[in-house]
């Protein structure tokens, strides 16, 4: 063989040998330190610990895409369904065309029922879970009426919406013994104010004030009136429109009741302080009277219970003198004690007071009591005649009257 084939075959022989080598020793030096790891001829890092390069681990999903599907329905559940709703439709499709047509022709039925102003045209309405006839009507407090019901009035439903946001809501219908069958009645009548007396009457009967929403103006105010009236409520006569009723609402719930701080709701003076009067003579109480503004009624007020009770202390709360002086003569003569004389202001009643009660008594002490003179004379002379003794008439300083008091005792 030639000896340079030779020598080639042997040089690529070492080359293979220290390739061979040289990989070997590769292998043994590759070390990977926490937190990397020895995947295939490389360090990775696996800050997790988990044995997997975190490059290769999966990215976290969007929220929009974590989110589950939900289970797809059985095929025969979702034509069960279909079915359900498309079969409903078409009868509440049949039901409402057959509740406008009828209720185009009830305008003046829903009327009579509403009682009011129309605010808007019959419309067919689900309510309570069915179609019924419906309208709104205005109040004049600024709330309004929603009317529900149903074929013949076999049910109807009243949704009265107050100016204060509540919402009050009766319900009629024709079951023996209900109110809609009394309603029903009511409904049939024909004129207003027939109609309205009979709600009103129907409103009473059944303590249900609810019944007098639907009504307007002065049939709405009497009804909530007779009604409150009936429950001794007062609660009720806020829910009425004019004051003037109101105040008569309040004025004669307060007399029932005999509270006077029913009285102080009352926005018109005069009725105030009547129904202030009032109470205070059927209590006889005349700290009542005080509450009084007009001081001719307050001292009326003061004046009668004092006459009642026979105490001219209360007379002490009259403001005009006269009539205060009167007070004390007329209970001081019933008295007979003259010590509330003294009370008197006017000296020419007071004097008749002294007087009065010292001929009642036939003691001429109580005349040296009186102011003037000639009255003080008339009263010793007077009573030396009822006593027939001379000796009285010794008290007066005048000779000649007291001459005339002798001769007329002779």
């Amino acid at each position: 063989m030639d000896v340079k084939i030779l020598f080639g075959i042997e040089v690529l022989m070492i080359i293979c040998i220290m390739l061979m080598s040289g990989c070997t020793s590769e292998k043994r030096e590759l070390v990977c330190n926490p937190p990397y790891i020895h995947v295939g001829k490389e360090c990775c890092l696996d800050q997790n610990n988990n044995r997997v390069c975190d490059k290769d681990e999966p990215k976290e999903m969007p929220s929009e895409a974590k989110t589950e599907k939900p289970e797809e329905e059985p095929a025969e559940t979702k034509a069960a369904e279909k079915v359900n709703e498309t079969m409903p439709e078409t009868e509440k499709i049949d039901e409402i065309d057959e509740v406008k047509k009828w209720c185009l022709g009830q305008v003046d039925y829903a009327i009579d029922r509403g009682g009011g102003t129309i605010a808007m045209p019959n419309e067919a309405k689900q309510y309570k879970g069915k179609w019924m006839c419906h309208n709104r009507y205005s109040l004049t407090n600024g709330g309004w009426v929603d009317v529900y019901w149903t074929k013949n009035g076999e049910e109807v439903y009243r949704l009265t919406t107050n100016p204060d946001g509540t919402v009050d809501e009766v319900k009629t219908s024709s079951g023996a013994g209900e109110i809609g069958n009394e309603s029903a009645v009511c409904d049939s009548i024909n004129g207003s104010t027939k109609k309205n007396e009979c709600y009103i009457n129907l409103a009473v009967s059944k303590g249900d004030y609810s019944i007098c929403n639907g009504l307007i103006m002065e049939a709405h105010d009497r009804c909530y009136t007779e009604v409150a009236i009936s429950k001794k409520d007062v609660l009720l006569c806020n829910r009425i429109e004019n004051m003037e009723v109101k105040d008569d609402c309040y004025n004669t719930i307060a007399l029932l009741g005999g509270d006077s701080l029913i009285c102080g709701k009352i926005q018109t003076q005069d009725k105030r302080d009547d129904c202030y009067n009032n109470i205070s003579l059927s209590k006889e109480d005349p700290s009542i009277c005080d509450k009084i503004e007009n001081t001719g009624k307050r001292d009326d007020c003061y004046n009668t219970i004092a006459l009642s009770k026979e105490d001219p202390s209360i007379c002490d709360g009259i403001n005009n003198v006269g009539k205060k002086d009167t007070c004390y003569n007329k209970i001081t003569g019933s008295k007979e004690d003259p010590s509330l004389c003294d009370k008197i202001g006017d000296d020419t009643k007071r004097d008749e007071c002294f007087k009065s009660i010292a001929l009642s008594n036939e003691d001429p002490s109580i005349c040296d009591k009186i102011k003037y003179t000639i009255k003080r004379y008339d009263c010793y002379k007077e009573i030396a005649i009822i006593k027939k003794d001379s000796s009285i008439c010794d008290n007066i300083e005048s000779e000649d009257r007291r001459g005339d008091c002798y001769k007329a005792i002779r």
